[in-house]
């Protein structure tokens, strides 16, 4: 009993021998070359993101140029380049040049006619405020009519017009203008103003 007791404790400890032997040997954390070492560089080495440049909020130019952020404009005009009332429609080309065209109707007694400019606007500032320029043409017809017919006659032909005026142009689409132009054929200067809203087609 005693020999089989002996002989049990001798092939237990031959057994955990070898298999300590099969065993491979740990090697330390800091070895240079083996997989933990890389792993531990990575852990330390800080990674360095990229950051992307954000877009430009679209808010930024139209704080710039009102105009550019909308550059279509519906107004009523009183006086100005209309012998009486009318409509006109605005585009702006580039930031501080437009393109304008209208139309007005009038009938006063005898007299009726009608005017249509076509003209170019230059804006001085980038700002809600500014001064402008107009250069264009006027084309007018003119009817006088009467139960005389000598005294009937028409008129037909174009009006050189040269202008200048204030605008203020709304961030929320409301715009107003005042203004003052010569028809230089005829030599004579009408005070005028505008009344509309400023929008932008996507």
């Amino acid at each position: 009993m005693f020999k089989f007791f002996i002989l049990l404790l001798f092939s237990s400890s031959f057994l955990f021998a070898q298999e300590r032997t099969n065993e491979k040997p740990l090697v330390p954390l800091n070895s240079g070359n083996n997989e933990f070492s890389d792993l531990q560089k990575q852990l330390k080495t800080p990674t360095k993101k990229k950051i992307r440049n954000l877009p430009k909020n679209e808010d930024d130019s139209d704080k710039k140029n009102v105009r550019v952020a909308r550059p279509f404009s519906l107004s009523l005009a009183i006086l100005g380049k209309h012998p009486i009332a009318g409509a006109a429609v605005d585009f702006q080309l580039f930031k501080n040049l437009g393109l304008g065209t209208g139309a007005s109707y009038f009938s006063v007694g005898s007299v009726t006619g009608y005017f249509i400019p076509i003209y170019l606007r230059g804006s001085i500032l980038d700002h809600e405020f500014t001064p402008y320029i107009d250069f264009g043409l006027d084309f007018v017809s003119v009817k006088f009519q009467s139960t005389n017919s000598l005294l009937r006659s028409s008129f037909q032909g174009t009006q050189v017009i040269v202008g200048g005026g204030l605008e203020y142009r709304f961030r929320f689409g409301l715009v107003t203008r005042i203004n003052a132009i010569y028809f230089a054929n005829a030599k004579i200067v009408s005070p005028g103003a505008e009344v509309g809203y400023c929008f932008a087609v996507n």
